[in-house]
């Protein structure tokens, strides 16, 4: 048996093709630009001072995110899903660290 899976970057791909209903993809790996967006206007709302420059937005702070659906959570086992938030545990307690590269 053959299964045709895939894993996209940046947003939930399965929305842009009609195969997506099928249950072919995994999951997709979300950059939160909303998260970023939100925590600048409420910098400003909040009256804190402009910071120039570059902001890191990742695991910790709900910069990314796995897409998890109707769609997916078929092919992606409760105990698996457990798994990955207990992961994300330890990367933003910095129990484990992940490379750069």
């Amino acid at each position: 048996m053959k299964f045709d899976v895939w894993y996209h970057v940046d947003h939930l791909i399965r929305l842009l093709h009609a195969w997506g209903t099928l249950n072919h993809g995994l999951t997709s790996m979300l950059k939160r630009v909303d998260t970023a967006v939100y925590s600048v206007i409420r910098d400003v709302a909040q009256d804190l001072p402009w910071r120039a420059g570059d902001r890191s937005f990742g695991l910790s702070n709900g910069g990314v995110s796995l897409a998890f659906d109707q769609y997916n959570q078929a092919l992606v086992p409760a105990t698996v899903r457990a798994n990955l938030k207990a992961v994300e545990g330890l990367i933003t307690s910095g129990a484990v660290t992940v490379p750069a590269k």
